[in-house]
């Protein structure tokens, strides 16, 4: 039965709704998650993001919260240079509430509060429902196709990287408990040549130095549209998050700082971000470091691997990946400025799980 809806207040999301934020994810969502873990995710995401704090609006009925509209800031490259876009961060609606009055009132809310705060644009990837909305109200645009890609950790995989072609499965099987063997024993991910190029040192890390700021500033030029990758986003995103257990490993040439890749353990090993320097040089050498490392760890069966960059999805897709799902990503646009028409071009974005809550 619906319930009354004469009783709801729209109003904007303030720090003291966290607790109620996150009792409405629970009864939403139904994810096995203890309320106090959902209540530190929430603050951490909505408030101490480094871009800036989030925008929401809420409805809220007898003292509790019926329906939510959020969204977080990210700074987006743009020629090199940060510039302050909104990801839609979340959408829900208590059930008793649902039939499309409180979700339409949240939205036109919603957006009214991002005219009034000077908001360019907003990214992200509706639900049906609030695109159905989004599309019919105020304009959202689909840009491109998130695909998520998933391969399979097989001794193959590695062995036709590795050269061991024509090698029996005995061999292989003695290759890769000799690979684990290197690996599992040791606590960091020590430099290792199994790379015929490159030379890359993979190295598990626990926290991130000054040179990624730097990092960045060179990868920028080739990663178009991506998500501004600086020392503080790296610390906030990969370090900080609260009940997170991502492993983290950097690929060193020498000395330079070459990229990283951030990886969530499990039968199914989630990569979560994949950044590299001068992509044409260095992401396949980066690519089959990951899959190295991914295919050691313990209980890996399956890798996801959730990305936008068209050089990747071709390594991606030569290992035999399959891709049983993929998401529109869409925008509402403010500002009609002609300058953002650059970033309605799809072979202009990289976009990896990690800055939209896809992994």
């Amino acid at each position: 039965m619906a319930a009354n809806t004469e009783n709801v207040e729209i109003r904007c999301l303030q720090p003291e709704d966290i607790e109620q934020l996150a009792k409405l994810q629970l009864r939403v969502f139904a994810r096995p998650r203890e309320l106090d873990e959902v209540i530190a995710h929430l603050r951490w995401k909505y408030y101490a993001n480094p871009a800036g704090e989030a925008i929401g609006v809420v409805a809220e009925a007898d003292h509790k919260l019926a329906g939510v509209v959020s969204s977080i800031p990210l700074a987006i490259n743009s020629n090199g240079n940060p510039e302050i876009f909104h990801l839609g961060a979340s959408t829900a609606v208590d059930e008793s509430f649902r039939g499309g009055f409180v979700l339409s009132q949240l939205f036109k809310e919603f957006y009214a509060e991002h005219r009034r705060r000077g908001t360019r644009a907003i990214f992200g990837f509706p639900n049906r429902a609030a695109y159905t909305i989004g599309e019919r109200r105020f304009a959202y645009q689909q840009l491109l196709r998130i695909y998520d890609f998933h391969i399979p950790l097989r001794y193959s995989t590695l062995a036709r990287r590795f050269s061991l072609p024509g090698k029996t499965p005995v061999l292989l099987r003695a290759c890769n408990k000799i690979a684990q063997s290197m690996l599992r024993s040791l606590d960091l991910v020590r430099p290792f040549s199994f790379l015929q190029q490159g030379r890359l040192a993979i190295t598990e890390v626990r926290e991130v130095s000054a040179d990624y700021s730097n990092f960045w500033f060179d990868a920028a030029p080739s990663l178009e549209n991506a998500v501004f990758r600086d020392q503080q986003y790296v610390v906030w995103r990969f370090f900080q998050e609260p009940y997170a257990h991502y492993r983290f490993f950097e690929a060193r040439r020498a000395e330079e700082l070459i990229g990283y890749f951030v990886l969530a353990p499990g039968s199914v090993v989630r990569v979560i971000d994949f950044c590299t320097k001068t992509p044409s040089l260095y992401a396949e050498d980066l690519f089959w470091c990951l899959l190295a490392v991914a295919s050691n760890l313990p209980g890996a069966q399956t890798l996801r691997f959730i990305i936008s960059d068209s050089r990747i999805e071709e390594l991606i897709c030569s290992v035999g990946a399959q891709c049983p799902n993929f998401s529109f990503f869409s925008w509402v646009r403010f500002d009609q400025d002609p300058d953002l028409n650059r970033f309605t071009r799809p072979d202009k974005w990289y976009i990896s799980a990690n800055e939209y809550g896809l992994g």
